[in-house]
């Protein structure tokens, strides 16, 4: 095999490795802004059903927020010195987790504990784990269309998610949307383990800072 083929060859595994990464992180990534919009016409739903009050699940909302916020700092110095890789997939599991609870829950404090704080420590793991895939793997112009992408799969997640979430919650549950992130959740777990790295996370290879 010439050097011109194998150089061939190797772009062409490059780019189907570029594309398998990105799919499951922008779908993630769906899911996440899809997330932060959907809840909010399902709130008499929510309160029907956990018999609650609306301070209650304003509160749930506010707190996702805070923690989300709260451990973004923490998230990014796991995938620093863990690798992102392996951060990302645990946080897409602790947020399975918190989906569960939440979909099963039976009263307010199911949501506080599985929304508001297990798929919040999930989020804040994920997302700078998954820009800092995104960056790291895609160079050039390939990572400006990358993060451009990513961008507009987050916007249409956040427009979305009103009108999804009020089908979901109308004609099926408002607990359909949780199980769907479960279900995607695991889909883009399962996808990136199937999806090794071209090398060892330079993250991982530093050591603790």
């Amino acid at each position: 095999m010439s050097r011109r083929d194998r150089t061939e060859r190797a772009g062409r595994a490059r780019t189907l490795y570029l594309g398998t990464l990105f799919l499951p992180l922008a779908l993630q990534n769906f899911l996440l802004t899809y997330n932060s919009t959907a809840m909010n016409v399902a709130l008499s739903a929510i309160l029907d059903d956990l018999g609650t009050t609306l301070t209650g699940v304003q509160a749930a909302i506010s707190l996702y927020s805070l923690v989300v916020a709260a451990f973004l700092i923490t998230g990014s110095k796991l995938g620093a010195r863990h690798g992102h890789r392996r951060v990302f997939v645990l946080g897409a599991e602790v947020f399975v987790l918190g989906t569960l609870l939440t979909a099963f829950g039976p009263n307010l404090a199911y949501m506080l504990v599985g929304w508001s704080l297990v798929q919040g420590i999930g989020v804040a793991l994920m997302l700078p784990a998954l820009l800092s895939l995104i960056t790291r793997e895609f160079t050039g112009a390939d990572r400006t269309r990358a993060l451009s992408a990513l961008g507009t799969v987050g916007g249409i997640g956040a427009a979305v998610g009103p009108l999804l979430g009020g089908v979901f919650t109308h004609y099926v549950s408002w607990r359909a949307s949780f199980l769907m992130g479960t279900v995607i959740t695991t889909v883009v777990v399962l996808a990136l383990r199937r999806t090794p790295g071209p090398g060892p996370d330079p993250a991982a290879s530093k050591g603790p800072r």
